[in-house]
């Protein structure tokens, strides 16, 4: 079984992936080894429809999934890394489309 964690922004997916590049660069034993982050993409007509019911406006959204399930534990350890990297305010975190706070 997969963990994906999908971070939306209101951010354009161009100016995320830079962030996306730098985070990588900054943490590689955690985004090459444990944990997979991939580069942001436009949101859909189904990604904002899933922020909406969160009252969230997305504009582009990434991916990190667990590589290492022995890291599963960690999971809430990475998000605090990436939230750190973005205005927290424009950043809502689903894992299964639940929140992660």
């Amino acid at each position: 079984m997969s963990i994906d964690i999908i971070f939306h922004t209101q951010d354009t997916y161009y100016s995320v992936n830079k962030i996306i590049d730098f985070i990588s660069k900054e943490n590689p034993n955690l985004f090459d080894i444990n944990f997979i982050i991939y580069q942001a993409d436009e949101s859909n007509d189904i990604d904002k429809e899933i922020a909406k019911e969160f009252h969230f406006n997305s504009i582009s959204n990434f991916r990190v999934s667990l590589n290492k399930k022995e890291m599963a534990d960690r999971i809430n350890e990475m998000v605090l890394i990436v939230r750190n990297y973005f205005d927290k305010e424009s950043l809502v975190l689903f894992q299964n489309e639940t929140p992660i706070k």
